[in-house]
């Protein structure tokens, strides 16, 4: 099993240690083990890995497959610099699991570093209508670049 899923799923499911070892019909210990390990591959009994698996409502390769961008790799070298260079959250994968939380801060810092437009391909169409709760959160210039766009997108709509 890859630990760095199991982590992300945990983080964005608000799961404890203690919900995953019931999930996965396992003691508590068993789990801190999986997660004090080095590795991000583990070995797990195939009927935990499917009780699991099960109980998230995920298929088994869900649970085996490395996230992308897992791995220290020069592509996530770069996102981590030009989304997170002042710490904004911890890591990328804080990052994400804020993006989908829909957390302000988050989807401010994404449509400053990509534009609206680049990060509504990325978010969809809540990119448009959480607009007035995170542009308090963007720097002046791009807040006001991206209100033209928002009111314009807003008219656009109306008529």
């Amino acid at each position: 099993m890859n630990t760095s899923v199991l982590k992300v799923i945990s983080k964005l499911r608000h799961l404890s240690r203690s919900d995953l070892a019931k999930m996965a019909h396992v003691s508590k210990q068993a789990v801190s083990l999986w997660f004090q390990k080095e590795e991000t591959t583990i070995s797990v009994q195939s009927k935990h890995l499917q009780a699991l698996a099960l109980a998230l409502h995920l298929k088994v390769d869900d649970l085996l497959t490395p996230l992308p961008l897992s791995k220290d790799t020069p592509q996530k070298t770069s996102l981590t610099t030009s989304l997170l260079w002042d710490h904004l959250y911890p890591s990328l994968e804080d990052f994400v699991i804020a993006l989908v939380r829909h957390k302000p801060r988050a989807l401010s810092r994404l449509v400053e570093v990509y534009g609206l437009f680049q990060s509504k391909n990325m978010l969809g169409k809540s990119i448009w209508t959480l607009f007035p709760k995170y542009k308090k959160y963007l720097p002046p210039i791009r807040r006001k670049q991206s209100e033209q766009l928002w009111h314009f997108m807003q008219n656009q709509i109306l008529n």
